[in-house]
């Protein structure tokens, strides 16, 4: 086993140290800590590397995202690269739990034939709301894990904390559904408040 190991090229960076490709990464916070300005910052490091890279944003509209992503004096809109993909979730936000996870799936597989390799989930709570749920999170990781292992993709999932106070430090405890979501991560990192300042942090967990 160690010497086949030893024949496969070492997994690339995609943000390091906290996520390599071919790994399910964690990324979880409170709201409003700065999450998805991080996520995006990395997809776009990481497009500018030449890799494309799909972000499927549950979270904000396309104008929410132009506005945030234009500069307010100016009205100079950012420019990201070409291999930075954002596809159009409006028919998702729009359907049940279950027919998102469905195009979820089917999405992110017809993304893969074409070539895909880099998806960030903007977040988890939209496809899995009782994330709590132990089978319903067991489910989607799974075939989450399968999806990945079929096509050697890389998958950064973005996720909330548990009700804490902004205090208190931040430990693996503090993710929502953290047992089986931990269970079913390679790897997994949180922002989170000082509390001697008002600086974030970044902080490796797994």
């Amino acid at each position: 086993t160690l010497k086949r190991g030893a024949a496969i090229a070492d997994p690339t960076p995609l943000y390091e140290p906290f996520w390599y490709e071919g790994e399910i990464g964690i990324l979880f916070a409170k709201s409003n800590v700065g999450k998805s300005t991080l996520a995006v910052q990395i997809a776009d490091e990481i497009s500018r590397k030449g890799k494309v890279v799909y972000y499927l944003d549950y979270e904000q509209s396309i104008k929410q995202f132009q506005i945030k992503y234009t500069n307010e004096e100016t009205k100079e809109m950012y420019q990201f690269s070409d291999n930075l993909k954002r596809p159009n979730l409006f028919i998702e936000k729009s359907s049940s739990e279950d027919d998102a996870i469905k195009r979820f799936f089917k999405m992110v597989k017809k993304k893969a034939g074409q070539g895909g390799k880099i998806f960030i989930l903007d977040n988890i709570t939209f496809l899995v709301g009782k994330i709590e749920n132990a089978e319903e999170i067991l489910a989607f990781m799974k075939r989450l894990k399968v999806l990945k292992d079929e096509y050697n993709l890389s998958f950064l999932i973005l996720a909330h904390t548990t009700k804490t106070r902004d205090t208190k430090h931040i430990t693996q405890d503090d993710l929502a559904g953290s047992k089986k979501l931990m269970n079913f991560a390679d790897s997994a990192f949180a922002l989170g408040k000082s509390r001697v300042d008002s600086s974030i942090y970044i902080k490796q967990i797994k």
